[in-house]
C-alpha cells in the first residue's frame, strides 16, 4: 500500500517509480487525489488506485508515496535506471479534437504562470505581462493551462497589449485533470512555471520550458539544462527568489526561436 501525502504535482513525479515498486510485489494499491484517478488508471491499468478517504485493511506493507525514493534512488543515474519516462497516456481522440480546434495550422503554446502553492507560490508565479517576448513569437498561437481563476490576467493582457490567448470552456484546468492532460498533448510546446502543469507536461513527454524558482529540490536534479526526472523539460533557474526573470524569459523566447 503506498498512500500519497503531497500535492498533485508531487504525486505524478513519484509516479514514475510505480513500475520499480510493482515488479517487488504482487497487488500494489495506491492511495492518491481522486481528481488523478482517469489519467492514472489508463497509465496504469494493472494498479489499484483509491482516493485520498478511502479505508484501506488487510495489507502485507505501506510505504508514503514521497518515500519511494528512498528504495531506489541514491544517485542522479538511479532515477533514468528506476523512474520512468512518458508514463502517462492521455486521451488521443480529445487532444486531436483540441489541436485541431486551437493550433488552425500554426505553433501552439500552452502556457501557465501562477502557482497556488501555499506559502511559496508567489515566489514562484511570473506576472504574466512579464511574457510578453513570448507572445510577440509568430505564427504562434497560445492557450491556458493555467488553473484557477486567471480570467482577469487574461483580459488584462488582451485590452493593455492585444495578446490573446485562448481558453478552452469546457475544460476545469483545475479540477479535470484528464482533459488538461489532453490539452497539454494538443500544444507543440509548454511554457510554464514550477507547479502541477510542469509535471504533467513532463510525464507526457511534451517539449516543456520551465522557469524555476529554486524553491523545489526536484528541478535542480539536472542533465545539463534538464530535468533528470523529466527528460523534455529544459529549466530556466531564476538567481533567487527575489531576482527578475528577465534573462530567463529572454533565454527561453531564444529557444522557442
Amino acid at each position: 500500500f503506498v498512500w500519497s501525502e503531497q500535492g498533485i504535482g508531487d504525486q505524478i513525479l513519484y509516479m514514475s517509480m510505480l513500475h520499480s515498486v510493482q515488479r517487488r510485489c504482487e497487488k500494489l494499491t495506491v492511495m492518491i487525489d481522486a481528481r488523478l484517478y482517469p489519467i492514472l488508471k489508463r497509465s496504469f491499468p494493472d494498479v489499484n488506485f483509491v482516493p485520498q478517504n478511502a479505508k484501506i485493511r488487510d495489507i502485507d506493507a505501506q510505504i508514503p508515496l514521497a518515500s519511494l525514493g528512498s528504495q531506489f534512488i541514491n544517485r542522479i543515474s538511479d532515477i533514468e535506471k528506476y523512474a520512468a519516462r512518458r508514463y502517462l497516456r492521455h486521451d488521443i481522440p480529445r487532444s486531436r479534437e483540441l489541436r485541431e480546434a486551437l493550433a488552425r495550422g500554426d505553433r501552439l503554446i500552452g502556457i501557465s504562470w501562477h502557482s497556488g502553492a501555499p506559502g511559496i507560490g508567489n515566489h514562484k508565479s511570473v506576472p504574466i505581462e512579464q511574457l510578453l517576448p513570448l507572445f510577440k513569437l509568430p505564427n504562434t498561437r497560445f492557450v491556458s493551462l493555467q488553473y484557477g481563476d486567471c480570467y482577469e490576467d487574461l483580459y488584462e493582457l488582451e485590452k493593455k497589449h492585444g495578446v490573446r490567448v485562448d481558453i478552452v470552456p469546457s475544460i476545469d484546468n483545475k479540477d479535470n485533470i484528464d482533459g488538461l492532460c489532453a490539452l497539454i498533448a494538443a500544444c507543440d510546446q509548454v511554457v510554464t512555471v514550477s507547479n502541477a502543469t510542469g509535471h504533467f507536461a513532463g510525464a507526457l513527454g511534451i517539449p516543456t520550458y520551465l522557469l524555476n524558482s529554486n524553491k523545489l529540490w526536484y528541478w535542480n536534479n539536472v542533465v545539463g539544462s534538464f530535468s533528470a526526472w523529466y527528460p523534455t523539460v529544459k529549466l530556466y533557474h531564476r538567481e533567487n527568489v527575489l531576482a527578475p526573470w528577465t534573462e530567463q524569459i529572454n533565454r527561453l523566447v531564444e529557444d522557442l526561436k
